[in-house]
């Protein structure tokens, strides 16, 4: 009986949990998209890219365009051609 009495106990911890990887997941993008730039730029890329798309372009213009903006920022930056 002792599992029964502590399952809502559990469930309503598994969903705070899942509420938390929820929020988590999408406040830091997991995937790379460009190599060799910063989280921040990973970032600026996504935010540039949804602006884009926002804007009515497509999805092949809007990673262009979010591309080039974050190579632009990376190489003003001064960083050093691989690093």
């Amino acid at each position: 009986m002792k599992p029964q009495a502590s399952t809502p106990f559990v469930y309503a911890l598994f969903s705070q949990l899942a509420l938390t990887w929820d929020q988590e997941a999408t406040i830091m993008p997991k995937k790379q998209h460009l190599p060799s730039v910063s989280d921040k730029e990973q970032r600026m890329y996504e935010r540039v890219k949804e602006s884009e798309l926002e804007q009515g372009r497509s999805t092949k213009r809007a990673k262009a365009i979010a591309a080039a903006t974050v190579n632009k920022h990376h190489n003003e930056k001064g960083h050093a051609k691989g690093k």
